[in-house]
C-alpha cells in the first residue's frame, strides 16, 4: 500500500515537473531601443509588436525618456514589427529560434520614408530626378548593411500590405 503511495506520488510530481519546464519555455522577454538611422536620437512611442504564426501576442511603445522597449510574452514570438508613422517598418522575421528567453535587440535604427515636394522646370530635369528617385529605391531594396553594437545585419525594403517595410531575417541579426 505504501509503495503504491510512493510510486503514484513520485509519478505525479514528475509529470508536473515536466509540463512545467515543458511549457515553461515558452516565455520570452524582449528588450531594445530605437533610433532614427540618419541623426541617431532616439525615437519616442515607437510601436512593437509580436506575433506568433500570424497572431498578435503582445505590443507596447518606446519609452519617451530614451526611445527602449521591454516586452514579456507567454510565448515566443516568430515575428516583430516595429512601426512609426513616416518611417519604413522593421519587420524581423524567425525570432522564434533564439536560444534562451531573453532576446536583447540592441539598437534598431528605423529610415524615414522620404517626402518630396519636387517642381521640375522641365521634362528632361522632371526624368532625371525620377530615376535617381528610382536608383535610391532600387538600393534599398536590394538591402542596406547596418552596423550597430558590433552587430551587422542587412535590412532589405519587401512590399507588406500595400506599404514597404524593411525585412530582416534573425539569423542574419544575430552577432557573429
Amino acid at each position: 500500500m505504501i509503495r503504491k503511495l510512493i510510486f503514484t506520488t513520485s509519478t505525479l510530481i514528475t509529470i508536473l515537473f515536466s509540463f512545467q519546464s515543458a511549457f515553461g519555455q515558452n516565455y520570452s522577454i524582449l528588450k531594445g531601443k530605437v533610433i532614427d538611422y540618419s541623426t541617431n536620437q532616439y525615437l519616442p512611442a515607437v510601436k512593437i509588436e509580436t506575433f506568433n504564426k500570424g497572431t498578435l501576442l503582445d505590443k507596447t511603445d518606446t519609452s519617451l525618456e530614451d526611445g527602449s522597449f521591454t516586452l514579456s510574452n507567454k510565448m515566443k514570438p516568430d515575428k516583430i514589427i516595429i512601426s512609426l508613422n513616416y518611417y519604413y517598418p522593421i519587420i524581423i522575421e524567425n525570432i522564434n529560434k533564439i536560444k534562451g528567453n531573453e532576446l536583447n535587440l540592441e539598437t534598431i535604427r528605423l529610415i524615414e520614408i522620404p517626402i518630396t515636394f519636387t517642381r521640375y522646370f522641365s521634362k528632361k530635369a522632371e526624368r532625371e530626378g525620377r530615376k535617381e528617385e528610382k536608383r535610391k529605391f532600387k538600393r534599398l531594396e536590394e538591402g542596406i548593411i547596418i552596423n550597430s553594437n558590433n552587430r551587422n545585419y542587412k535590412m532589405k525594403l519587401k512590399k507588406y500590405n500595400d506599404k514597404f517595410a524593411f525585412y530582416i531575417d534573425y539569423k542574419d541579426f544575430q552577432k557573429d
